[in-house]
């Protein structure tokens, strides 16, 4: 069939399936060398077609922004009696009602269909493609979305069960916009004599673009087949998403790849490979270690400490724990007092340190065991994670979707959530790789 072209208006008439099926045509035919449709002709859709990205995005931003405020208190509406007495104050926002929650309760436990006139405006993602600058829509789809207060139940509840996430930065911007990394972190100089500043002068020009990966977090339907009450389903579905989805990230944090998930620290080229940048002031971006140099604090200092820069020493050690209990916390001086063990003179609780660096330890899915590890391995990283940046759709939305296991003929729950993540600055990173011994 012949390649005919698209308006605007024609592309804004589109439903979501629609859409992503007509970008997978455009991108087929900018990818197929024996194409026939003319270059032009070709860009001027993908125009289009990020002008409607672009479009839905603000759609579903402004949406987003209008639930939060709803959340906040605005837009309550009070309905009186007769004797004009207040009787209820309920939520104008229709993900936060209880007859939304209780449907979505019952569609997730025991599969019965949420009625489409509390449904109405539930949203999903459709994945970005690299052809098309990596932009993304947010448009109309068909899984429910989460309850707003157990939404933010499930963030809430994410921080305490992550270390990594806790720790970077996040914001919410666009989807497929490049962002000049001086403009996302912000610094303060004096102004020079002429009153010129120095933000003038800027000569790291670096920039960033996020698209949006989905993150899919299944358990089976009968985890939560028991529950009668809202509130005890609740109580197990937030934590159960809540860990699974906060493991999944800080795994792609440290090793994402980039294409189907976001790229992770170990991945990035400007870390490994910034040191060929003037701006890196580190001597080098990896430390190479045997297992006995591991094990002695003195090949620590020497080794690693003296490579990391002075206007970087603001960073953690991460490793796994299995590492540190081995290697670290045995560490020992000449009096074989411990080197790498103190305890919080308030609290009591035991704190890790090496080299005067704070060691936060982390499960084997993240950084692997020292003794598993093969030579070449990422054992441990140093850094401060305020430099890597995690985007996410405003509000951090999430959608759910029961299927069946054709494997196992059981039927699942899958919660879906879209993310991004990138490194800001590389050079406050020092990779540790494990080393063969001699």
């Amino acid at each position: 069939m012949p390649f005919a072209s698209m308006g605007a208006a024609e592309y804004r008439a589109l439903d979501a399936d629609a859409f992503a099926a007509r970008r997978s045509v455009v991108i087929e035919e900018l990818t197929n060398g024996e194409s026939t449709v003319p270059t032009e002709q070709l860009r001027s859709e993908v125009a289009i077609i990020e002008d409607e990205v672009e479009r839905r995005n603000a759609a579903i931003s402004l949406r987003s922004r209008s639930i939060a405020e709803v959340a906040g208190g605005a837009g309550r509406v009070i309905e009186r009696t007769a004797g004009n007495a207040a009787v209820e104050n309920r939520s104008a926002d229709r993900f936060d009602t209880a007859e939304y929650r209780n449907a979505f309760m019952e569609y997730i436990c025991r599969g019965t269909a949420i009625p489409m006139e509390l449904r109405a405006g539930d949203y999903g993602t459709v994945a970005s493609d690299a052809a098309l600058a990596n932009a993304t829509t947010l448009s109309t789809g068909v899984s429910p979305q989460v309850p707003t207060t157990m939404q933010r139940e499930i963030v809430q509840a994410m921080r305490e069960y992550g270390t990594i996430w806790n720790e970077v930065r996040k914001i919410a911007v666009q989807g497929g916009v490049w962002f000049r990394i001086v403009d996302i972190v912000p610094t303060a100089t004096w102004l020079t004599e002429n009153n010129v500043s120095n933000w003038q002068k800027v000569t790291n020009d670096e920039k960033i673009t996020f698209s949006f990966f989905e993150l899919e977090c299944r358990m089976a339907q009968s985890l939560l087949a028991s529950a009668v009450t809202f509130d005890d389903f609740q109580a197990m579905f937030v934590p159960a998403v809540a860990e699974a989805m906060v493991t999944a990230i800080e795994a792609a944090i440290m090793k994402g790849n980039g294409t189907s998930q976001p790229l992770g620290i170990l991945n990035d080229p400007r870390v490994l490979n910034a040191e060929l940048n003037p701006h890196d002031p580190r001597k080098t971006a990896v430390v190479e270690m045997t297992k006995e140099e591991f094990a002695d604090w003195q090949k620590w200092r020497s080794k690693f400490k003296s490579q990391v820069p002075s206007k970087y020493r603001n960073g953690k050690i991460y490793m796994a724990y299995s590492t540190f209990d081995c290697y670290v916390e045995t560490m020992a001086d000449g009096n074989r007092a411990p080197v790498s063990i103190g305890y919080n003179p308030v609290t009591g609780n035991e704190s890790a340190a090496m080299c005067g660096f704070p060691v936060e330890k982390v499960n084997d899915a993240i950084l692997p065991d020292f003794d598993t590890a093969s030579p070449g391995d990422v054992v441990a990283i140093y850094g401060n994670m305020k430099d890597y940046l995690v985007n996410t759709q405003p509000g951090m939305p999430l959608t759910t979707k029961r299927w069946v296991d054709e494997d196992t003929n059981t039927e699942k729950i899958k919660s879906l959530v879209a993310l991004d993540g990138k490194v800001l600055n590389p050079y406050g990173f020092i990779l540790i790789k494990k080393k063969a011994s001699a």
